[in-house]
């Protein structure tokens, strides 16, 4: 569990580098996808997953 939280709390710290630096972004990494009309949904839903399994530990 506490795996996860950090590999997606990884993951939005990289979306936030790239979109503040997208010229030093890796070129093999995939990062726009996220940032698009169609990704944007997604990420929006795993933000919220991962929001809500925290406020859960939180109140634990």
């Amino acid at each position: 569990m506490t795996a996860d939280l950090h590999s997606h709390a990884a993951y939005l710290r990289e979306l936030r580098n790239y979109g503040i630096h997208p010229h030093t972004a890796d070129p093999q990494a995939s990062q726009e996808h996220p940032l698009t009309e169609a990704g944007f949904p997604v990420l929006l839903l795993a933000t919220h997953r991962f929001l809500e399994r925290i406020a859960g530990i939180v109140r634990d």
